[in-house]
């Protein structure tokens, strides 16, 4: 049988501590306020799959490749600032003639 080997962005995301208290509060709010039979299916439908390894891949793969873009325009702007700065401070015109030596300085 094929072993199958999953990268760490198909594991389930951890949440941050924010995050927890606000899923605590909303669990607190639900217990609360609905009926036990109704709160108990609101607490059980999250232990379904949402999607599919398949749809979770290719959105993996999207997210990367966007993060890549955006990388790239990163480094665009930032060559493109360089070259800018580089071309405003003195143009062509106004850089100094560069003379050759008449002779090798030797």
């Amino acid at each position: 049988m094929e072993s199958l080997c999953y990268s760490i962005e198909m594991e389930p995301r951890t949440l941050s501590q924010g995050e927890l208290s606000t899923a605590r509060e909303e669990a607190v709010f639900i217990v609360q306020k609905k009926e036990p039979d109704e709160a108990s299916t609101i607490f059980t439908e999250g232990m379904r799959p949402v999607t599919s390894i398949k749809e979770m891949e290719k959105k993996v793969e999207m997210t990367d490749q966007l993060h890549r873009l955006h990388d790239l325009k990163k480094s665009a702007e930032i060559i493109r600032k360089s070259w800018d700065c580089a071309c405003t401070s003195t143009t062509l015109e106004e850089s100094p003639k560069i003379k050759e030596p008449l002779s090798a300085p030797f």
